[in-house]
This record gives C-alpha cells, structure tokens and sequence, in this order.
C-alpha cells in the first residue's frame, strides 16, 4: 500500500513538472523568464502551482496559476515579495490577485512595466475597433474605452452596469487620461439629445475644455454653492424619471 502510495505522488510529481514545463514553453520569449522566476517564488513558498498563462498589456505583464484552494493573505504577501525579488523590480510594481470575472482558483500575478517599456494605447484606434464600436455606438449605452487587455484586444465598458465609478492613483498614473477618455467617449458615442453632461472640476483644468461642446449642460469651477446646486437639480431631474418609470410600470 506505501508502494502503490509513493508510486502514484511521485506519477502526480512528473505530471506537474511536465505541464509546468510545457506551459513555460508556450509562453512568449520575451517574458520567459519572468515567468520562470514567478514559478520559482511559487516552488520556494511551497505553493504547487505554475503560472500557466502570460498576458502583455501596454502597461504591465500579468501571469496566471491555478489553486485548488484560496490563497491566505499572508501567502499573497509573501508571493508578492519573492516575485518582486525574484524578478528584480521594486515591490510597489508587482500585485497578486484572484483575477476578476475569471474561474475559481484562478489568480494573477501583474507586473507593472518601466515608463520606457510601456505602450500608448490612441484613442482613434480603440474608436474603430469593431468590438469598441458595438459597446460604445448603440444609443444610451453609455459606453467608453478602457484601453487594452493582456492578450492585446481593445477593451470597453459601460457606465449603466457601474452606477458610481470612483478613479483613483498616485500622481502620473493616468487619472485624467482616464477621465478624458470617458468624457471622449461619451460624447462620441451619444448625441446631445441623448446625452447631457454636469460637470464639477474644483480645479478648473480637468473639465474646462468641454465647455461649448453641445453635450455639456455645464461645468461648475470653485464654486461649492453652484456645485450642490447643480447636484441637487440632477437629483430632481433623478427622482422625477423614477416617478414616472413607477407610473408608467416599466424599469428603464
């Protein structure tokens, strides 16, 4: 019985090394060994996993593994810092995740590139990208560019599924290209009878330059008493369409 025991670990063992070792080969030259060294930090912390799967997005490389079982906060920690280590890259440039929307047990390792490395993604382009063109062309959609995914493919979303959208970073990391690109989008997508736009820009840079533009009601500077008057007209404006949604028996 130990016999038919250690037969069948050691069978399991080659097995694991195989598929780690086929999957190392398919990845692509470039980030070979950053894939090995992540693979390393996994072995080294005694999680059996491999990364089976590298992504390369204009601003970071990720890789995937598998667990049978969530990992601990503690082994996410420690991951993160053996691959930082590994890689030899500053930790605050290396994250460990569970990847969203993605299987069970399945988990991401990012690694944010260099500012020499990284890849400009033009808003013309994500534009006339098929994909972009069915989230964002459709009437009340809402829709805007996110930007690339890992395996390179134009990215969009709506704002209708995120009814509060919080963007937040340290200074140069693409706040205000984010926010631009929102704005851009919304209004490329919509009409201005089917979209209107309140802005508040306490610093009176951010929102400035759509002002004029047909889409945009207005856009409130340093003024907090305009600012809550503002919210609070859309606020009425909110409460008057759900009154009349509740009358008419309909939910959009």
């Amino acid at each position: 019985e130990a016999e038919a025991k250690d037969k069948a670990e050691k069978e399991a063992k080659e097995k694991h090394e195989a598929e780690k070792k086929a999957a190392l080969e398919s990845c692509p030259e470039a980030h070979k060994a950053k894939a090995e060294a992540a693979n390393k930090a996994l072995e080294d912390l005694k999680i059996g996993s491999y990364v089976n799967a590298v992504g390369d997005a204009p601003a970071s490389i990720s890789m995937e593994f598998k667990m049978d079982s969530a990992l601990k906060e503690a082994q996410i920690s420690a991951l993160t810092k053996q691959v930082a280590l590994s890689i030899g890259v500053p930790e605050d440039r290396v994250s460990v995740m569970a990847s969203p929307g993605g299987k069970a047990g399945t988990y991401g390792i990012s690694v944010t590139k260099p500012p020499s490395e990284t890849e400009d993604v033009a808003f013309k382009d994500a534009m006339e990208d098929e994909g972009v063109k069915a989230k964002i062309g459709k009437p009340g959609s809402l829709g805007f560019v996110l930007g690339k995914t890992n395996d390179g493919k134009m990215a969009a979303e709506s704002l209708t599924k995120m009814p509060h959208l919080l963007i937040a970073g340290a200074t140069g990391q693409g706040k205000s290209v984010g926010l631009n690109t929102i704005m851009m989008s919304l209004l490329e997508g919509n009409s201005p009878d089917d979209l209107e736009v309140v802005g508040i820009d306490p610093k009176g840079v951010e929102l400035s330059g759509y002002k004029g533009v047909p889409h945009v009601r207005e856009i409130v500077g340093n003024d907090p008493k305009r600012s809550q008057e503002v919210l609070a007209e859309a606020i009425g404006e909110m409460e008057n369409r759900y009154a009349a949604m509740e009358h008419f028996g309909v939910k959009t």
